[in-house]
């Protein structure tokens, strides 16, 4: 069975290496438990996953499906679409992905490196903030759910996004 194990972090935005080639992401969710995506990249390319419940690990199977399948499927979510730029960075052996949103969770920056084990070392970048991995609001199918424009608190991460 793939397993996805990964952790996601905050980003320091002023802090961050200028970043280039951003790849345009929709994304939507059919269904919270278990998590069902759908994503259209750059309009060109699009996936179906399906994801388990669970923290750092979880289980974890994806494929490629027509564009237009994945606009269709886009309508029939009942939630927020999630809408955000996503920029790849490798460094120290690991590919950083950075998430600037849009839409509803427009002010949000995240940060998530896949790991090949839990336990496996691994070197902060200095752009980094607080680790979010095991906190439910960050993941992206309560984002669709609960977006970042709709939190009480959002002033105190926008503030620390942008220090």
């Amino acid at each position: 069975m793939p397993l996805e194990i990964e952790r996601q972090f905050l980003v320091r935005v002023r802090l961050l290496p200028k970043l280039e080639g951003g790849r345009r992401i929709e994304q939507a969710y059919l269904s919270a438990s278990p998590e069902v995506r759908v994503r259209l990249i750059d309009d060109d390319r699009a996936y179906i996953t399906v994801k388990s419940d669970g923290g750092i690990t979880r289980e974890e199977y994806e494929y490629p499906i027509p564009p237009d399948h994945a606009r269709s499927m886009l309508e029939l979510t009942p939630w927020f679409p999630i809408l955000k730029t996503r920029y790849s960075l490798e460094l120290d052996g690991h590919v950083w992905e950075i998430d600037r949103y849009d839409g509803e969770n427009e002010g949000l920056w995240s940060a998530e490196v896949e790991l090949a084990s839990e336990d496996e070392a691994l070197e902060l970048p200095a752009w980094l903030g607080e680790e979010v991995t095991d906190e439910r609001r960050f993941k992206n199918k309560n984002l669709a759910q609960q977006p970042f424009a709709t939190w009480a608190d959002r002033a105190r991460f926008v503030a620390l996004l942008e220090g």
